[in-house]
């Protein structure tokens, strides 16, 4: 849309283009008095019309979990790709793909990029949208991972460990417990997620404080052998020759003057390096559709 400069007479000059947030910013400095003035003789606020009523007409930009669910179907990413090469029809599209894929299939496929905006229909050819060819230049990238699997709960405990290990409390909090299993699960398969400790356990730690008198030999020996990163009381046990019960007697002791604390271990997961190249392509695309404007998938 051409830039125009307003005149005396309330009429506008042609200039390079304008867009909706600049008129909207001349607009704010405008300090007209009657506000049917504008509608009468602006030709500004006519232009922000003509943009707001071009943007109702427009689709709404679907979700990133959508893109990406779409997408990566191994049968759209095909579609794409030939759609990337030049607009087809769908008896074309069938013919290129061979007998591997179904008629059925192959139109079910090209539904869903038209509904989520990768494709777009004119007559009975399809045209690749410009969402479609952003979003297949980056996937090309990626060929190598799996993406097709990773539906939008995967893709949720992805970006969750993007950011570090986590345990089953902390991933709990964001996921429905027996869903938050079921997805684990499915990602350790595939090698996407892997555990960072084996099991629930309690370890024990030295406190900043140290010892205002005497210990017993023992006792001291207990308090020397609990490091930074903490220790379970079996493996305390083996390292100083002591029976199970004497640990925590001696643990209780030092819990009682403030020399040591307890603290329970969850279980913990964190990415793979394949899970961390995954999480890095999710990422991508989130940017790359949040970039993009609703025409771009038209």
């Amino acid at each position: 849309m051409a830039e125009k400069t307003i005149t005396q007479s309330g009429k506008l000059a042609e200039k390079p283009e304008l867009s909706l947030e600049e008129l909207q910013q001349r607009c704010r400095k405008c300090f007209i008095t009657n506000p049917l003035v504008c509608k009468e003789i602006c030709d500004f606020w006519k232009l922000k019309q003509e943009y707001l009523v071009l943007r109702k007409d427009l689709p709404e930009r679907p979700d990133t979990a959508t893109v990406m669910a779409t997408a990566t179907s191994q049968m759209n990413l095909k579609i794409l790709q030939l759609l990337g090469q030049g607009p087809s029809d769908a008896g074309s599209i069938s013919a290129q793909l061979g007998a591997s894929e179904t008629a059925t299939d192959i139109s079910q496929g090209l539904k869903s990029l038209v509904r989520a905006g990768l494709a777009r229909i004119e007559g009975e050819t399809y045209h690749i949208t410009t969402a479609g060819r952003k979003t297949l230049d980056l996937l090309e990238q990626y060929s190598s991972l799996e993406l097709e699997e990773i539906n939008a709960q995967n893709e949720k405990i992805i970006r969750l460990l993007a950011h570090g290990g986590k345990t089953l409390d902390e991933l709990g909090k964001e996921v429905p417990r027996n869903e938050l299993m079921r997805a684990l699960k499915y990602l350790r398969i595939r090698g996407v997620v892997e555990k960072t400790s084996g099991r629930s356990q309690v370890l024990y730690f030295a406190t900043k404080k140290r010892p205002t008198r005497r210990l017993a030999p023992t006792e001291l020996a207990v308090f020397k052998s609990l490091p930074k990163q903490g220790v379970a009381p079996q493996e305390l046990g083996r390292k100083l020759d002591l029976t199970l019960p004497s640990v925590y007697r001696y643990l209780r002791l030092l819990r009682y003057k403030r020399h040591a604390i307890r603290r329970k271990q969850d279980v913990a997961f964190r990415l793979t390096p394949v899970g961390s190249q995954i999480a890095e392509a999710l990422e991508k695309v989130a940017r790359v559709v949040q970039s993009l404007s609703p025409s771009d998938f038209a």
